[in-house]
């Protein structure tokens, strides 16, 4: 087996964590190779390509097919996104964050991460997401990769956290000049 075969199979997540749990969860998801086909940046605006505007769309749409999720701030780049996934299967509202305070007396439940079939968790989530935006391009007739392999994910622990984050993802634009993958 390959380095990279073997990377590809080994998983970033945390282990003892369960992802189709309730919470808030930080995303990130590049363009393959990192090419900046999802639009541009000028003057500190985005400027959307056909692409970006699909991906945009089908973003906003997460919600609106999948009544356990709402959305937090976001964000198209033009080689990748951010967005904030807020899980919440078991009330209508999403989950109150703790204070950090209180967030660092919470351990792990002790959840074995198992393969098979994946349903109603982050991944599923962000694959079908993935999915439809592909889906939609190739019937537009673009077939070039968008997506590099695999996303970014960040549980997000606390009500201060949540806060830089959102910063963050709103000024992710303005610092594109000082992003390593802006060139």
């Amino acid at each position: 087996m390959s380095h990279y075969e073997k990377y590809r199979r080994q998983t970033v997540r945390l282990k003892g964590y369960d992802y189709g749990s309730d919470g808030a969860y930080f995303i990130t998801i590049c363009s393959y190779n990192r090419r900046c086909i999802f639009g541009t940046i000028k003057n500190e605006i985005m400027y959307l390509s056909e692409l970006g505007k699909s991906i945009e769309a089908e973003w906003l749409k997460t919600a609106t097919i999948r009544e356990y999720i709402t959305l937090g701030k976001f964000t198209v780049m033009p080689n990748h996104i951010h967005g904030i996934i807020f899980i919440h299967k078991h009330s209508k509202e999403p989950l109150q964050l703790a204070s950090e305070v209180i967030f660092s007396k919470i351990q792990l439940t002790g959840f074995k991460n198992s393969f098979g079939p994946q349903k109603e968790n982050l991944g599923s989530v962000i694959r079908g997401f993935k999915s439809a935006v592909t889906t939609r391009e190739r019937k537009r007739g673009n077939t070039a990769k968008i997506w590099q392999p695999k996303f970014h994910e960040h549980i997000i622990r606390n009500q201060e956290e949540l806060l830089r984050i959102e910063n963050y993802i709103s000024m992710n634009v303005k610092k594109w000049n000082e992003d390593k993958f802006s060139q």
